[in-house]
């Protein structure tokens, strides 16, 4: 175990580096404040995870792609800074973190993949206006998780994806949303009401079961064949 920490540090130590390298930061580095060059584009797979110190992170204007796993389980990061170049965010990149509270998602983001930010602290998420779909387990288990605002964008909110939100008491579902998958909204126990505006051609088993009591509100349309296999616990009002 180390015994000092490096309060800061501009990383890496080569200024030309396009690129932090997969593992190069992991574990080992007693960093709490970072701040990742201008001249870097990616962020590699497992760089910073499951760093015990870290607490603070600015990445670079460059920056453009987050891999795997980057900053997994980094307990007590509590501060990330994106820049507007950002494109990808990957799985599992800050899964764990469960001191991360909030974090602005730059519009520019067109991809998150899974697990992205499982079992993080977030209280609330407002994703970027581009992203396609809501992937598979992107907010499992966030248990902190009150408020979350999603795009027009939006076509798909895919299998787990909010499964074990439990502080999440409502959530409006965008116009263009058409599919939502497997158990989305899975023991969201506190789920009370869900705004659907547009047409969703499908829905998937198990979505809200483990909620105790749900009014599906359908805006602007008849209620669709889906509705009456949603489950006793949810209550269907058309408006």
């Amino acid at each position: 175990m180390f015994e000092y920490t490096v309060k800061f540090a501009i990383l890496p130590k080569d200024t030309t580096a396009t690129e932090i390298c997969d593992y190069e930061y992991y574990y080992r580095h007693p960093f709490t404040v970072i701040k990742i060059r201008d001249s870097i584009e990616i962020v590699g797979e497992r760089a910073f995870s499951n760093n015990i110190w870290l607490r603070s992170v600015e990445l670079g204007a460059n920056v453009k792609f987050i891999k795997k796993a980057a900053f997994y389980n980094c307990v007590k990061l509590e501060e990330v800074k994106l820049h507007s170049y950002v494109l990808e965010i990957g799985e599992g990149a800050f899964c764990m973190c469960k001191s991360l509270k909030e974090i602005v998602l730059p519009n520019g983001i067109n991809t998150i993949k899974r697990y992205a930010f499982a079992a993080s602290g977030l209280q609330k998420i407002f994703l970027p206006k581009g992203l396609k779909k809501v992937d598979d387990w992107l907010f499992h288990n966030c248990r902190k998780l009150q408020e979350v605002l999603l795009p027009d964008t939006l076509t798909s909110i895919c299998s787990n994806a909010f499964a074990y939100c439990e502080l999440l008491t409502s959530i409006v579902i965008p116009k263009n949303i058409i599919e939502i998958g497997n158990c989305a909204f899975l023991k969201c126990k506190n789920l009370k009401n869900v705004y659907i505006q547009g047409n969703i051609e499908m829905i998937g088993k198990k979505v809200f079961e483990g909620c105790r009591k749900v009014t599906i509100h359908i805006i602007g349309t008849t209620q669709p064949d889906w509705a009456k296999n949603l489950g006793k616990n949810c209550i269907i009002e058309l408006s």
